[in-house]
């Protein structure tokens, strides 16, 4: 599909000289080529949400001049990406029994907790597109607790960068959380360039040098007082 837009974008003005029989057969030809059943069927059969957009992108191409078709379908798979980084998974953690490692366990899978504490995984950067959603999440998982939530945990190890708006908002909820008696801070943040974008942006100063750690149980083991 990118070869095609590639085409498409870069030699559409000298697609004015070949004749529309001759286009089109061309045209004919790579859609052929391109479009292989076997792995439409595996995408069917494995994928989510890509089969939809497969079928969409075809119509689209199908259905439209083809400068027209590429350049949405391309937006298509653009604005679903979009999507995913809007809408992230953002899922509580559970030490595994007799274990220092904390995952994000299915329901029916035995895990331990620790009294008053939080321990979420937010798997996206912290952008923007994705910050007050991020809020509202974290919080909806604070009042969800069965007992008072006096410490949380944010494993960031999913979390690949931060951008300004995002960083203004982990610092807003560090303000809000303390002023509740909510303690937080920030594990696994592996990223490097998630953590110089914590620093330039102001939000280690905001979380304290005391508050970020290497791993979830560091976090809660060297809990500061």
């Amino acid at each position: 599909m990118l070869n095609v837009a590639a085409v498409v974008l870069v030699a559409s003005g000298t697609f004015k000289y070949v004749p529309e029989a001759a286009l089109s057969g061309v045209l004919i030809f790579i859609a052929i080529r391109l479009f292989r059943v076997e792995v439409m069927r595996q995408i069917y059969r494995r994928s989510d949400w890509e089969i939809l957009i497969v079928a969409g992108s075809a119509a689209l191409v199908v259905f439209l001049p083809i400068e027209t078709g590429v350049t949405l379908s391309i937006m298509l798979s653009l604005l679903h990406s979009v999507y995913v980084i809007a809408r992230p998974d953002i899922t509580e953690l559970a030490r595994i029994p007799d274990t220092t490692i904390w995952w994000a366990l299915p329901k029916d899978h035995p895990g331990e907790y620790e009294p008053g504490v939080l321990v979420i995984a937010p798997s996206a950067p912290v952008y923007f597109v994705n910050a007050s959603y991020l809020h509202a999440r974290l919080m909806n998982a604070i009042a969800e607790k069965e007992e008072p939530c006096r410490y949380v945990v944010i494993e960031a190890h999913g979390v690949i960068d931060i951008d300004f708006s995002g960083s203004e908002m982990l610092r807003q909820l560090i303000v809000e959380l303390r002023g509740r008696g909510i303690d937080l801070a920030i594990a696994r943040m592996s990223s490097e360039r998630a953590r110089k974008a914590a620093r330039r942006t102001g939000l280690i100063d905001a979380l304290g040098e005391d508050h970020l750690f290497r791993s979830v149980e560091e976090a809660i083991r060297d809990r500061p007082a």
